[in-house]
């Protein structure tokens, strides 16, 4: 498929559907959210053809231009679009938030759709400064991806996520370790835990692990903490909210 311009990571395999369903034989995982692949960029018509086939078994998560219409906008929510993403990471900032995608921003929440924040944790304050008050439903991707060089779970910038969060209709992923190198992530759940509260908490497999693929298998990280026992279980009520139909 065509690759998108500008991009980070080109992989050089598939990764189809039926692997996936085959990573997730034996869990508790059966149902499944597809964010659009980074290196496709804005198009998202494979995306939308798994959602077409599979309508009961997938939601999905888009990447779209700014310029896209109100009628289109409209009608990827009718075909399983929840969301759609921002991925800034390695971005400058005044381009990529700039007043056409604040304004994409705005127009997706009024057709229902929340919005996927992927960035670096020190740039999350300023990111949410912007995108927060535009937003009826935030999702911060891969634990907030904390700055160990910046102080980690202690740093003001992660302080910041956890204290604005507090009360608001926003998630976050427990997902992707391997993003937060040097992070204890079991410290980072528990401080969502704390702050957020339960009912915000996602579990994100974050397959096929690109450029980290050997770092986990899907069952080991469907129990991270063995305290806590099976995190999709205990936390699906919180994906079928934000995932199912909720207009």
């Amino acid at each position: 498929m065509p690759r998108a311009q500008g991009i980070r990571h080109d992989p050089a395999y598939d990764a189809p559907l039926d692997q996936l369903l085959l990573c997730a034989t034996g869990t508790s995982v059966d149902r499944f959210v597809i964010v659009q692949l980074s290196f496709l960029g804005t198009d998202n018509q494979f995306l939308l053809d798994q959602l077409q086939r599979y309508p009961a078994l997938i939601a999905g998560v888009a990447v779209l231009d700014p310029g896209v219409s109100e009628d289109e906008i409209e009608q990827l929510a009718q075909l399983g679009i929840r969301g759609i993403r921002l991925n800034l990471l390695g971005r400058e900032l005044s381009q990529v938030l700039n007043a056409e995608t604040l304004s994409l921003v705005a127009r997706c929440a009024e057709h229902g759709l929340h919005i996927e924040l992927h960035d670096d944790g020190a740039r999350l304050p300023q990111v949410l400064a912007l995108v927060a008050p535009l937003a009826k439903t935030l999702v911060i991707d891969h634990f907030g991806r904390p700055n160990v060089g910046r102080g980690g779970l202690q740093s003001n910038e992660f302080q910041t996520l956890l204290n604005s969060g507090e009360g608001k209709d926003w998630y976050v992923k427990i997902s992707a370790p391997y993003r937060c190198p040097g992070i204890d992530v079991s410290a980072a759940w528990q401080n969502f835990l704390q702050h957020w509260g339960p009912e915000r908490l996602l579990w994100g497999s974050d397959w096929p692990w690109t450029q980290n693929e050997n770092y986990l298998s899907y069952t080991d990280w469907c129990r991270p903490f063995d305290a806590e026992g099976d995190l999709p279980a205990r936390l699906e009520g919180n994906a079928l909210r934000l995932y199912g139909n909720r207009r």
